[in-house]
């Protein structure tokens, strides 16, 4: 496998773990999607539709004498990402990050099972 085609597969599986978060533990409707800047559409409980823009990370990196998950964000007009660390099985949702940031980093112990829920109840306005 190339390296090209792992990481297609790293990402395809984060996209369907932060699927499987929204429709499990808070019962969302999602159509995974393969169109450019979305990888999630998701109807809310208010039926308003939301996009989901979902960056996978497999393992921490170093970044200033410690370690941390780097994300490289690109280009995304969604109204919100899912940060998917799939070592640990675990994700945290987001608002739209600036412009201008090309990269997010997130401590390792930020990925919590409580921060997972509260990130999406925050961002999506919902309680599970």
């Amino acid at each position: 496998m190339t390296k090209h085609e792992n990481r297609v597969r790293v990402g395809r599986a984060g996209e369907f773990f932060a699927a499987y978060v929204l429709e499990y533990y808070f019962g969302i409707t999602v159509h995974h999607v393969d169109v450019a800047q979305d990888d999630l559409w998701v109807r809310l409980p208010d039926n308003r539709i939301c996009t989901v823009q979902v960056k996978t990370a497999t393992e921490t990196k170093p970044s200033n004498n410690s370690r941390s998950y780097a994300f490289s964000l690109g280009t995304s007009g969604a109204d919100f990402y899912c940060f998917v660390a799939v070592d640990r099985q675990l994700a945290l949702f987001s608002l739209p990050l600036k412009k201008s940031a090309v990269k997010k980093r997130i401590r390792p112990r930020d990925f919590t099972h409580a921060g997972m829920i509260s990130s999406v109840e925050h961002c999506l306005n919902i309680t599970a």
